[in-house]
């Protein structure tokens, strides 16, 4: 076997040990918290030998393995941004529902990232400025929809700002308490959001 074979087979195998320990520590960073997870609980999970260090070889430090995790749900938001930027929709309250229902796509296979968010306190503060940052993501999807529709940018940042901090609020509610605020059905909610942003 040639040099170059055995090293891009060494190289495989580094990413599918990398990959490996990211969903690993996605895993129990989201179920146990960030705080809890120790470097040998994921080096265990992924096969390489707890304590020995295994983990340094493919990241610095817990910190650092944190920020890839989170560093990657803020570019595939970013991404979402981007589709959704044409807003090829044939008025503003059906290009709404296509956001809405994008994101709602989006964040249903994001829950492990969320749960790690909601720790947003005892994370390291390189992380939480990207989780800050995906919010702003977010918030921009917003900001190009009331922009693409007559508003100045200013005006389309607290406008973006006010319309994803409502729409997160409800739901919010909704998975703190197990019940809709005011008791208000949520196909009712999202029908008076849609008409109220699109005017």
């Amino acid at each position: 076997m040639s040099t170059k074979i055995a090293h891009l087979l060494t190289d495989r195998r580094r990413g599918n040990t990398r990959q490996r320990i990211l969903d690993a520590a996605t895993a129990f960073f989201a179920e146990q918290g960030y705080v809890a997870t120790s470097i040998t609980d994921i080096e265990a999970a992924v096969g390489l030998t707890p304590g020995s260090g295994g983990l340094y070889r493919h990241f610095a430090s817990k910190d650092s393995l944190l920020l890839e995790i989170v560093s990657g749900y803020k570019e595939r938001l970013s991404l979402v941004r981007i589709k959704l930027a044409s807003g090829t929709a044939e008025t503003p309250k059906r290009e709404l529902q296509q956001i809405v229902s994008s994101l709602a796509v989006f964040l249903s296979g994001e829950g492990a990232v969320i749960r790690i968010g909601a720790e947003f306190s005892q994370l390291p503060d390189a992380s939480r400025k990207i989780i800050g940052a995906a919010w702003d993501e977010a918030h921009g999807i917003f900001v190009d929809f009331f922009v693409r529709h007559g508003s100045s940018p200013l005006e389309a940042m607290a406008l973006g700002i006010s319309a994803l901090g409502s729409l997160a609020h409800f739901f919010e509610h909704l998975r703190n308490f197990g019940e809709q605020p005011l008791g208000v059905d949520m196909e009712r909610y999202l029908e008076v959001w849609y008409e109220t942003w699109a005017r």
